[in-house]
């Protein structure tokens, strides 16, 4: 799996300057860049000129749902139901440049993959993300579309 190119702050009704505590210069929109480097997933936003970096440290365990929601949606051919789904990551997290003023220490990152699909899990199913960063300091949250995998011979 992998993360689209666009990360979207989340801020209901507020201003971007009202909804992200901890977060300097918040914009709307940021260009995104992830990667799993080691153990952590690496997002990089970047806001013009400015880009700043998420690591969350990958946890030792991961909780995954999967529900028929009862939408009437199945899968072409078959019986059974078309599933939602997520993966649930909860962890610490460290940042940079407009991300550190924010960040002290048990800053906690909660990152949610969801999609849709049978009871296998393929990347393929894959399609949204939300982040939300908490602690002393922060509270602000992103979302997003996951991008599309990576080809089977490109991971060997």
């Amino acid at each position: 799996m992998r993360f689209g190119t666009t990360a979207y702050l989340f801020t209901g009704e507020a201003e971007p300057d009202d909804a992200a505590k901890g977060l300097a210069h918040p914009a709307d929109t940021y260009s995104l860049s992830g990667s799993l480097v080691g153990n952590a997933w690496k997002l990089t936003f970047r806001n013009g000129d400015e880009s700043g970096t998420l690591n969350l440290l990958l946890p030792a365990k991961m909780l995954r749902y999967a529900a028929d929601i009862h939408d009437g949606r199945t899968k072409p051919g078959y019986a059974e139901p078309v599933l939602y789904k997520e993966w649930r990551f909860e962890g610490e997290v460290n940042g940079t440049s407009f991300f550190k003023a924010g960040i002290t220490a048990r800053t906690k990152y909660f990152l949610v993959l969801q999609g849709r699909g049978n009871s296998c899990d393929t990347a393929e199913n894959f399609t949204h993300w939300q982040l939300k960063i908490t602690g002393k300091k922060a509270d602000y949250s992103f979302y997003g579309e996951l991008g599309p995998p990576v080809p089977e011979k490109e991971n060997e």
